[in-house]
């Protein structure tokens, strides 16, 4: 998100103030709050996800979508890079 922000104030005078991004992966940031929640602060905009690796986990939990072989991967992932719940 910061390298696209960077980009786009390169190549453009315009001012953003939504990003969409498909999948909020809910990671960490540099401090307490979330990649999103830092973004959104420095960058005074609002970022809107799609869904969140937790939708995902429970989609594939509930039955929703297929990928049983892929839960114990996206939760590791989860627990190793993603903020509190």
């Amino acid at each position: 998100m910061r390298e696209a922000m960077a980009k786009i104030a390169r190549i453009a005078k315009v001012k953003v103030t939504d990003m969409l991004v498909s999948v909020d992966r809910l990671e960490k940031g540099l401090t307490e709050n979330s990649a999103i929640q830092e973004v959104e602060r420095d960058f005074g905009i609002l970022v809107h996800s799609i869904v969140t690796i937790d939708d995902i986990i429970a989609a594939i939990e509930n039955g929703i979508i297929l990928g049983h072989d892929k839960l114990p991967s996206l939760r590791t992932y989860r627990e190793k890079y993603g903020v509190s719940k």
